[in-house]
């Protein structure tokens, strides 16, 4: 007890010479021996002063610190931690401590201060802010290895410390940077999380939602933007944040859902003065978002499908739509493209004349605008969406009398009208391309397009000329396997069997999919039968009977003819087992096949034929034969 009261007597009295730390030091050990073994109270406060004696003890440290001298500062700041590791000034020459370690590029030692800081002086600011610090120092120079060990001990030491969710907002930034988006997402869902109230709470909303839809996972920012929209005042982030949400359900298709929210954006923006702009620069980006949001009103209102009895009134509500746009943005690059739709909607609704003239006045008022220069194009293509064939073959002939269209129109046209059976027209779009452009992939569909049409109109030598240019220009065209059939179909239906026995080799030693090679069996069959040879012909339907997978979808209609086939054949070459045989096959396979009745008159008949036929057994006891058992009772 004396040995303490002159100890603390030095260290209250000359704390600041080189004596007071030491003895400050002895009694603090006196202090704890005298309470722990022999359970005295001492009635001495020494915090106090060993704060004030700690700070004049690092002040050497502190000076080399200040002064760059790392390596020397290390030594002093570790010999005074050893007699001050408590203190306030403790965790601040801890801090400097860790920038010494920094400097001079030692990892073990910062992971290793960094560590004991955080595990020591959990929820203490100075050690958040040296964490901070060293992080800092990382991160300027651009080493997230070690940056993200301060940030990470500091985040998972100190989550209530003002500055987390800011440090939480940013490396959220630098994953959204690298692209990815899985880490900054699970930053940002950690401030939602956890800093309900914190300023960057709306923001991680936001930007985790932006995330969502940059990703085109539509249904998690439909998520994000909704809690954002609520929480975030009136601005340009939440206007901006309205327009996306109707996007996101336009993406996924609910045009209604896509109508109310794109209504609420120009509900709020459409007011002069609106609190949703601050500059006029926000005044300008808000009024962008007001012209895409109303011409997006009107295209859900074209588009709406449900509930029926609605679509006649949803498509009047998108034609005024569609006005009042083009009314108020006159100039918008979007302007064109509303008036197509509004020459759309007409067509459907069966306006034709109104239609014509919306086109009309497309051309004449946006020349220079694709929907401008395609209008008769596009009232084309409308018409044929909705299969008003006699007003879409109208506007074709007005779009050939006119010209100025593209080749690439043109064969967009000669598919549709293929496609509907149209095939005079499709002839006449087809042609367009084939005089007017060299480019490959035009012409090459052009000329299949023209034979698939001649063929489908019975003009099998036109057809096999525009085929056999395809091949010929292009024979390893993406389109061979289906000239190939259509041409060998045109040769045989011309009589030339020998050039479509031909046609189809080059099928048969080039395909690799068994849909293929079944289908020229049938094929050769055909042509085989048409020959008269009927055995090669029995041969070719048989392979594509008992081969070919009848659980294919594709394949399965051409198992079922072959085996029809078969049946025919094998009557007409009076070979009734295999007629039978092709008959079982049929009614096991084909059980509700439409042919299932005739196949069943086919077997019995079979049946009688093959008794007929059959050899007539030899007289009892002729020749010498053994006589003929006596009948047995029933």
């Amino acid at each position: 007890a004396r040995a303490l009261t002159e100890f603390y007597n030095v260290f209250a009295k000359y704390g600041d010479s080189d004596w007071g730390p030491q003895a400050g030091v002895r009694a603090q050990q006196l202090k704890t021996l005298l309470e722990t073994q022999y359970g005295k109270k001492v009635n001495v406060d020494l915090g106090a002063f060993q704060t004030k004696a700690a700070e004049a003890q690092f002040r050497l440290a502190d000076n080399l610190f200040r002064q760059k001298k790392y390596q020397e500062a290390t030594v002093e700041y570790l010999k005074n931690l050893n007699s001050f590791p408590e203190t306030d000034a403790s965790v601040i020459a801890l801090g400097n401590l860790l920038l010494s370690y920094a400097n001079m590029d030692d990892a073990l030692m910062v992971k290793m201060v960094t560590s004991y800081l955080g595990e020591r002086f959990a929820g203490k600011e100075p050690a958040a802010m040296a964490l901070l610090a060293a992080g800092k120092f990382y991160f300027d120079r651009t080493n997230e290895a070690m940056y993200m060990v301060e940030y990470d001990t500091y985040l998972k030491y100190f989550p209530k410390h003002p500055r987390a969710a800011g440090i939480l907002f940013t490396l959220a930034g630098l994953r959204r940077q690298t692209n990815d988006l899985a880490g900054a997402t699970m930053y940002y869902q950690r401030i939602v999380d956890g800093y309900p109230k914190d300023q960057f709470y709306t923001k991680a909303l936001n930007q985790m939602a932006w995330g969502y839809f940059a990703a085109s996972n539509y249904e998690g920012a439909i998520k994000g933007l909704t809690n954002f929209i609520r929480e975030a005042q009136p601005g340009p982030d939440k206007a901006q944040a309205q327009f996306a949400l109707g996007d996101c359900h336009r993406q996924l298709g609910r045009l209604a859902e896509a109508l109310a929210e794109f209504t609420t954006v120009i509900q709020w923006l459409a007011p002069k003065n609106n609190p949703y702009a601050t500059s006029a620069a926000d005044v300008q980006k808000n009024q962008e978002l007001l012209e895409k949001a109303a011409f997006y009103r009107g295209y859900c209102l074209q588009r709406i499908k449900d509930p029926p009895e609605a679509v006649a009134e949803n498509r009047a509500q998108g034609i005024k739509a569609y006005d009042q746009f083009i009314a108020l943005f006159p100039q918008s690059k979007l302007a064109p493209k509303a008036m197509n739709g509004k020459g759309t909607i007409q067509l459907e609704l069966g306006q034709f004349d109104a239609a014509a003239k919306t086109f009309d006045d497309l051309a004449a008022k946006y020349p220079q605008s694709d929907e401008g220069k395609s209008a008769l194009f596009s009232l084309v293509r409308s018409a044929m969406e909705i299969k008003q064939y006699d007003q879409a073959k109208s506007a074709f002939e007005k779009m050939i009398a006119r010209g100025g269209y593209s080749p690439d129109e043109f064969v967009r046209i000669g598919q549709m009208m293929l496609d509907a059976g149209l095939y005079p027209q499709a002839i006449e779009a087809f042609q367009q391309v084939v005089t007017s452009t060299q480019e490959r992939n035009l012409l090459e569909r052009s000329l299949f397009g023209l034979g698939k049409a001649y063929y489908e109109m019975k003009k099998y030598n036109e057809a096999i000329r525009a085929l056999e240019e395809l091949m010929q220009k292009y024979p390893k065209s993406g389109l061979f396997y289906d000239a190939k059939f259509t041409l060998g179909g045109a040769y045989r239906e011309t009589g030339s069997l020998s050039n479509a026995v031909l046609v189809l080799s080059d099928v048969f030693k080039y395909a690799d999919k068994n849909i293929l090679i079944n289908k020229a069996s049938v094929e050769l069959g055909q042509i085989q039968e048409q020959q008269n040879d009927l055995q090669a012909a029995l041969a070719s339907f048989s392979r594509v009977a008992l081969l070919g997978d009848p659980n294919d979808a594709e394949i399965r209609p051409l198992v079922e003819q072959s085996i029809l086939k078969c049946i025919d054949l094998s009557d007409q070459m009076q070979r009734y087992q295999d007629e039978l045989d092709s008959c079982d096959q049929y009614l096991k396979l084909f059980p509700t096949g439409a042919k299932i009745d005739e196949v069943r008159k086919k077997k019995a008949d079979a049946k009688l034929k093959a008794i007929q036929a059959a050899p007539a057994a030899p007289a009892p006891g002729a020749a010498g034969g053994p006589a003929a058992a006596p009948p047995k009772a029933p």
